[in-house]
């Protein structure tokens, strides 16, 4: 094969490879999540309905997820995401990388407020996690799903995943975790609840 046509395929197979359609968000480490969430819980999703934004110019899902335990930012029975992306009246917006929801899951959250009294996931997609129960042993393990997104650090290169969010782990050990982190003060003074 000559060399031009080698390279022209290398090419193609390197492209293929590539994700279609990701997106870059810079990665957040536990400490980041906890500073960036300003509402911290394990919950239950309830409901999970698409429609419009306020503005009516994309599709949304609204998710509402009733809280089993709040570690960060006041007691509440619930709380109301919105979620770029879903399908409304046969038509379907897709936004690369952002949290997908079922409802009857359980989910840790990390939120970030928005309009309407709503809620957002902290880092795109990486202030959710999954908890699933281990059908070997009983236990509850909690995992930081990923896909569609690439995380990146500082310097724009591909971010490893801290340990402490690489799953599956059992969801006590993580919830203990989150609230060490949550416990020590934030820089520049102040406690992190």
């Amino acid at each position: 094969m000559n060399p031009r046509r080698l390279a022209s395929v290398l090419s193609v197979l390197l492209f293929a490879a590539l994700p279609a359609a990701a997106s870059v968000v810079p990665y957040l480490g536990l400490e980041d999540l906890a500073r960036e969430g300003q509402v911290v819980l394990l919950g239950k999703v309830s409901a999970v309905e698409p429609g419009l934004s306020d503005d009516g110019r994309i599709i949304v899902t609204r998710v509402t997820v009733r809280v089993e335990r709040a570690l960060k930012g006041g007691p509440r029975a619930e709380v109301t995401l919105e979620i770029p992306g879903g399908t409304l009246q046969g038509t379907t917006l897709v936004a690369s990388g952002a949290p997908r929801f079922t409802p009857g899951e359980r989910v840790v959250l990390f939120l970030e407020p928005q309009a309407g009294g709503r809620y957002g996931v902290a880092g795109w997609n990486q202030g959710r996690f999954t908890v699933r129960r281990d059908p070997r042993t009983g236990r509850d393990l909690v995992t930081q799903p990923g896909g569609g997104s690439l995380y990146v650090d500082r310097h724009g290169r591909s971010a490893p995943r801290e340990p402490r969010l690489a799953g599956p782990r059992v969801l006590a050990d993580f919830l203990r975790d989150v609230e060490a982190v949550l416990a020590r003060p934030a820089p520049g003074g102040g406690g992190g609840r």
